[in-house]
C-alpha cells in the first residue's frame, strides 16, 4: 500500500483560493495562506508557520518562488542545527544541492486562463530565472 499526503488548492468561482492537506488515512485539514508537506510532521508544522506568515499574494510570481525556496533552505539549516545527527540527513541540504540533484516541478492556479484546466507549469525560463534570482548561477 501507498502512504500518501496530498496538498490541493482550488480556485472558487470568484476566483478566490482554498487550500487543503489530505492524509492517507482522510484526516484533512483547511490551510489559509497554502501549505506544504513534509515527512517529519515538526518540519511541516515549522513551514507551515512561515507559510502563513508570508504574503505570498501580494507578491509577484518570481518573487513568491524566491521566497518558496528560501522557505525550503531555511527548513533544511534550522532541522539540521538541532539534530544531533545532522549528518544522517538524506536528501539536499541547501539550494544548490537541491537545484543540481533534482529537477524542480512547479505548477501555479490561474484563473485567467481559458482551458479547462486551471493549472500551468513554471517553464524551464521561468526556473533558470529563479535559479539567478537565488544566485545560484
Amino acid at each position: 500500500p501507498y502512504l500518501v499526503q496530498l496538498l490541493m488548492m482550488e480556485l472558487d468561482f470568484n476566483g478566490n483560493p482554498h487550500f487543503f492537506r489530505m492524509n492517507y488515512d482522510g484526516h484533512w485539514e483547511i490551510l489559509k495562506k497554502g501549505g506544504a508537506i513534509a515527512g517529519d510532521p515538526e518540519t511541516m508544522k515549522w513551514i507551515q508557520n512561515k507559510i502563513e506568515s508570508t504574503s505570498f499574494s501580494d507578491l509577484p510570481l518570481e518573487k513568491a518562488l524566491v521566497e518558496s525556496c528560501k522557505i525550503w533552505e531555511e527548513s533544511k539549516k534550522h532541522f539540521a542545527d538541532n539534530e544531533e545527527d545532522s549528518k544522517d540527513v538524506e536528501g539536499p541540504t541547501s539550494l544548490k544541492d537541491a537545484f543540481d540533484k533534482w529537477v524542480l516541478e512547479v505548477a501555479v492556479l490561474s484563473s485567467s486562463t481559458t482551458k479547462k484546466s486551471l493549472y500551468r507549469t513554471i517553464s524551464i525560463a521561468e526556473i533558470e530565472t529563479l535559479k539567478t534570482e537565488l544566485n545560484l548561477k
